[in-house]
């Protein structure tokens, strides 16, 4: 969202009947849907959900083929890596990609602050450039470019688990996120506006008062969806408010539970499973497009290898586990590789 479209959401959105508020989000879906699920989308999710079957050689070939992409990209379009030495040519994957990281020193958040636009590519043309910013959970947030290619692949790692469970990006959905929807001042129910385009209910996140929540479970009962998405914070107290009004959903209506954007913590998993019926899978990115692990069946998160490239700075290392900073990098930039 731009300045303009901000300051003109902030003025006309919260004065909308719910009526034309629920029309908003309905456009704002279409348009969301539109940049998202692109051409682009639906081949690379075509070829990942491929390449997951690959043996760990077949992986570390087409993270070693994106990483000297990348580096040639940066190295010939972006100010900043002018002098970045070329990608490693060697015929192992391991040993190229392992080459090729040691000669690109970690990016200092600093020098990202001091001079943000010396990260642009230049093959991106301009009016392709989408503008976002950085959470700022370390500090103050950074803005940052994308292309649409990027936010694709992007949504690729996120529709590859999705679709692992039989779902599909038209299926009906609760949502839990950050969404200004329902203005402040409204006191009473609903505090959920409906994108009818995608069929996505989108609950406030900022109305969750005890007495609120009895109108939130309500909702979640009687809005048909297939699954239910968003912070695991927020999804946590609905199911807390079910189980104490003993109203929790039946076993298998909803396919599953997509959490994001905070640490999902083992109680708040075994509640949100009890209260909805169905299996959580978590998810772990980043605004920077930098870095994507999704959740096997298992319990477990697994790197999206086709996407990023992750490597653990030891600290600490023993025969069961190694610990310490996570030195990510990114395969899906284009515009700021």
């Amino acid at each position: 969202m731009n300045r303009i479209s901000a300051s003109l959401y902030s003025t006309i959105y919260p004065r909308l009947p719910i009526i034309g508020q629920n029309a908003a989000c309905t456009v704002g879906g279409w348009i969301r849907f539109r940049s998202r699920f692109s051409d682009h989308f639906q081949k690379t999710v075509s070829s990942w959900e491929k390449s997951i079957h690959l043996p760990l050689e077949g992986l570390r070939e087409i993270q070693r083929q994106r990483l000297t992409r990348s580096v040639n990209i940066a190295r010939e379009n972006v100010p900043y890596y002018r002098d970045l030495p070329p990608a490693s040519t060697k015929k192992d994957p391991d040993e190229a990609i392992r080459e090729t990281l040691k000669n690109i020193r970690p990016l200092e958040k600093r020098a990202y602050r001091d001079q943000p636009r010396a990260f642009i590519s230049r093959t991106v043309p301009r009016h392709r450039l989408h503008r976002g910013q950085t959470s700022g959970t370390t500090g103050t947030a950074l803005p940052l470019w994308y292309s649409p290619e990027t936010l694709a692949e992007e949504y690729a790692t996120v529709w590859r688990m999705r679709r692992r469970v039989g779902l599909d990006i038209r299926d009906t959905q609760l949502s839990f996120a950050g969404q200004m929807i329902v203005p402040f001042a409204q006191m009473r129910p609903p505090f959920w506006r409906v994108n009818a385009y995608t069929g996505q209910t989108l609950f406030s996140i900022y109305h969750m008062t005890p007495k609120n929540l009895r109108s939130y479970v309500d909702a979640v009962h009687a809005r048909q969806a297939r699954y239910v998405q968003g912070y695991p914070s927020s999804i946590h107290l609905v199911a807390l408010a079910m189980l104490e009004a003993n109203r929790p959903l039946p076993k298998d209506r909803l396919t599953a539970i997509f959490t994001s954007s905070e640490s999902l913590l083992a109680f708040q998993r075994e509640t949100i499973e009890r209260a909805f019926g169905a299996p959580i899978l978590d998810r772990y990115g980043v605004s920077e497009f930098a870095v994507s692990m999704t959740e096997c069946e298992e319990g477990r998160l697994h790197v999206d290898m086709e996407f990023c490239i992750v490597e653990v700075e030891i600290t600490e290392e023993t025969d069961e586990y190694e610990t310490g900073p996570l030195l990510i990098t990114g395969l899906a930039h284009d515009a700021t590789p």
